[in-house]
């Protein structure tokens, strides 16, 4: 009998190949859980994006309600939203400007790509659980005179050979 097609081969857990394809199989993971780890990897865009929120709303005029419920801007407090564009793009010139905050900001910024990085180099070699196929967290990434620190907690089932493999 003769056969058309490449029969089907598994490598490793929930894994199969068929001529040039390769299926990964991952269960659908907990919508909470999938939130929840969205939130641990943007907590530091998210937390300058709450600090700009919050300053822009602290700046701003106090509101209060008329008689037929709508906000109204009580004159002579908070700054009005020219002031406070200008207020931002002072701070931003002045943070830009100043080489040591320059520098803070640049290298901060530089560690927290450098995480996202690490997470996706391990998620696209598939260093990942061989059963939930969850990929290590990347808890901190701080940065250093040479490069960046970066911790990485590894999941159980992977070993840590698996990550120094990936690491060139």
């Amino acid at each position: 009998m003769a056969r058309n097609a490449a029969p089907a081969r598994t490598f490793g857990a929930g894994k199969s190949r068929v001529d040039s394809f390769e299926i990964i199989s991952a269960p659908p993971a907990n919508p909470a859980v999938r939130v929840a780890a969205l939130l641990l990897r943007l907590r530091a865009e998210l937390f300058v994006l709450a600090v700009a929120v919050w300053a822009w709303v602290a700046l701003g005029p106090d509101h209060v309600r008329d008689e037929a419920g709508r906000f109204l801007a009580v004159p002579g407090t908070g700054f009005d939203t020219t002031a406070r564009v200008a207020l931002f793009v002072a701070v931003g010139l002045v943070l830009a400007g100043l080489p040591w905050t320059r520098r803070f900001l640049f290298h901060r910024a530089q560690a927290v790509l450098t995480r996202h990085r690490v997470r996706q180099v391990l998620v696209e070699c598939r260093v990942l659980n061989s059963r939930s196929r969850a990929c290590p967290l990347t808890v901190w990434a701080r940065p250093t005179r040479v490069g960046e620190v970066v911790w990485v907690v590894l999941r159980a089932g992977i070993a840590p050979h698996a990550v120094a493999d990936q690491a060139e």
